[in-house]
């Protein structure tokens, strides 16, 4: 179903963009993914799967839009986009499932992202329907973060905002050059506890697939869920929903080949997991966990030299931590890039802004003493876990 029919751009004249939502999803699914491999991006977060993913476990009252742009009948660039509901009476635009993703942008040759994302944001600004605009998870100028901030600056007040900081490793293809320049204590802790594992683990194995398997990722899951609990509760593996995401989409990463799972088991006990996302040359350190049980065997370093190790062999010469500066990221990581936050308050809204900015201040201070008691947390872990 079309919310807004096809409009020129004046910056275009062969450039149109369409608005749908998500009943015409499965329409553009061969466009969709023909896009996504011809423009080599370089983002999962920009297929076809995560998209349909999201949309069909869309929040209530959350309203997804996708941004095609055409040249000639041509799909050569798509915005997914969804509005939001925020504090009492804001509506937001913003990356679709970006409470869920690290990464997003736009998606369009790199000769063309420029373009297409001056475009499907104007047509968005067009519709309208939002007070403010906020585009998280751009990592650079060939997502459209560039042309989105020169763009909404001429719409409102924006904000360009450097918010995370992603660890990366680059091997450069040679597994033992690179591991050989890492700390002395990294390589002597790694061999190590992979020998004190061997010795007193005898039945320990180490495993990497594609596919999913359901029980694993149950336990996944639940380690998740444990770490998260004593860190507030908040994380999405504690709620019910955030878990049917996560298992669907992982279903649907694996069946575009995107899945990398692997682990080491301990019998039938697994004791490190991650669900990795490939990519080109590049592995995402996506949804990772340990049996802290078996810390002292450090099972999150050895996935790591594992997967490391055994990417090469299938072309995979980096390996992304994303989201976090955890410091065991960093005592494996050669480089870092950025994550950056957009935002813009719409100009026309000024008392919708105003009324944001007192319900924003009350949050953090009602979210400040809640973090100052056991007892609120303890509610708030209740609270969250039914969702």
């Amino acid at each position: 179903m079309s919310i807004v029919a096809d409009r020129a751009k004046p910056d275009s004249d062969r450039l149109s963009v369409e608005l749908l939502d998500a009943e015409s999803l499965p329409s553009l699914r061969q466009e969709w993914k023909g896009l996504f491999e011809s423009a080599a991006s370089d983002n999962p977060f920009l297929s076809f799967e995560w998209a349909q993913t999201c949309c069909r476990h869309m929040p209530k009252g959350v309203e997804p839009i996708l941004a095609v742009a055409r040249e000639d009948g041509l799909l050569v660039g798509v915005g997914a986009t969804e509005i939001a509901p925020v504090n009492p009476i804001g509506r937001e635009l913003r990356f679709l499932g970006s409470i869920y993703s690290d990464y997003a942008g736009f998606l369009a040759a790199t000769d063309r992202i420029d373009e297409v994302t001056r475009c499907i944001l104007e047509s968005l600004l067009g519709r309208g329907g939002f007070d403010r605009v906020a585009l998280k998870g751009f990592r650079g100028t060939l997502d459209g973060h560039r042309a989105a901030v020169e763009f909404l600056s001429g719409v409102g007040t924006v904000e360009d905002e450097a918010i995370f900081e992603c660890p990366v490793v680059d091997t450069g293809g040679d597994y033992e050059s690179y591991f050989a320049g890492r700390s002395h204590n990294l390589r002597r802790k790694v061999g190590r506890v992979g020998r004190k594992l061997q010795r007193e683990c005898q039945d320990a194995a180490f495993w990497r697939t594609d596919s999913v398997d359901r029980e694993r990722l149950v336990r996944l899951f639940d380690m998740h869920a444990g770490r998260d609990a004593e860190r507030v509760g908040t994380g999405v593996f504690v709620r019910k929903s955030g878990r049917e995401f996560f298992e669907d989409l992982s279903l649907r990463f694996s069946e575009a080949g995107l899945l990398d799972a692997a682990g080491i088991d301990v019998g039938d006990q697994p004791i490190a997991l991650a669900y990795g996302l490939r990519l080109h040359d590049t592995y995402y350190y996506w949804i990772c966990t340990y049996d802290r049980r078996y810390g002292q065997y450090s099972p999150g370093h050895l996935l790591i030299d594992y997967l490391l190790r055994t990417g090469l062999e299938v072309g995979l010469t980096r390996f992304d931590f994303m989201v976090g500066t955890e410091p065991y990221k960093d005592t494996w990581a050669t480089e870092r890039h950025t994550d950056h936050l957009v935002t813009c308050r719409v100009r026309g809204h000024s008392v919708v802004h105003a009324l944001q900015s007192s319900w924003e201040w009350t949050h953090e201070l009602l979210r400040s003493i809640k973090d100052r008691s056991a007892l609120l947390n303890r509610l708030w872990v209740r609270l969250v876990s039914r969702g």
